[in-house]
């Protein structure tokens, strides 16, 4: 297994430091209850983040990340946040810097746990409003790249190999699934198949599924009518 990748740390952190400063800090503990992460993970992540460094005007400075005191699995740790001197001074950002940012801070917002009317949401209605129609642009989402191919695979009914994701491990692990059908519920992509690993029917949301292959190789598998769709990929996931 394997951790999250850089954009998934980079989206917690902008998501999760905004949160803690608003509340002059927080345990780890915290942290992970309103982030649905274990507070290993947290305390591993923002350990990292306090080794951060960004270009001020003339020097590099960290991000004011402090994590101390605590044991880190059982999340006592205490987290404060102290915004060095680069934020005194006003930022002057070009149109894309400013599109950059918009980008990044809706995705930390979609995070499970993110505060959609704090300080980051409220950061990103003044940056809108600042710049206007300049940064006023229709994205259309892309659906996940391993949609085609869990749909091919599902239609010939052939074993695929995934890598998952699973939040509350904060690991990607490699399965052999046998395709049963993809669904769409609650705003997300499911595939519910058979997993080699566990031996047992489950759903995997696909967006969390960081790569796919079709091994060609047939299951001899399907979908019974009214079957149940299964348990999530892992036992306390939530979907």
């Amino acid at each position: 297994m394997r951790g999250p990748s850089t954009s998934t740390k980079i989206e917690r952190l902008l998501a999760i430091v905004p949160w803690v400063v608003e509340r002059g800090g927080a345990t780890v503990g915290d942290i992970a209850e309103r982030f649905e992460m274990r507070p290993a993970a947290v305390y591993d992540l923002l350990l990292a983040a306090m080794c951060y460094e960004v270009t001020g005007a003339s020097a590099y400075e960290n991000l004011g990340i402090v994590v101390f005191g605590g044991d880190d699995d059982a999340g006592e740790a205490w987290v404060h946040v102290e915004p060095g001197a680069m934020l005194d001074r006003p930022l002057d950002l070009s149109v894309p810097q400013a599109f950059g940012i918009l980008v990044a801070g809706q995705s930390a917002l979609a995070l499970r746990g993110a505060d959609r009317t704090g300080a980051l949401a409220t950061a990103l209605d003044k940056l809108r409003a600042a710049y206007g129609e300049r940064v006023r642009v229709s994205v259309e989402l892309p659906l996940p790249r391993s949609l085609p191919t869990l749909r091919e695979a599902v239609r010939a009914g052939t074993t695929v190999s995934i890598h998952y994701y699973t939040p509350n491990t904060d690991a990607v692990s490699e399965r052999r699934v046998d395709p049963l059908d993809v669904l769409l519920a609650d705003g997300h992509w499911y595939l519910r198949g058979w997993c080699h690993l566990r031996q047992d029917l489950r759903s995997f949301r696909v967006d969390r599924i960081e790569e796919c292959s079709d091994t060609g190789e047939p299951h001899g598998r399907s979908a019974e009518p009214g079957e149940a769709p299964g348990s999530p990929a892992e036992p306390g996931e939530a979907p």
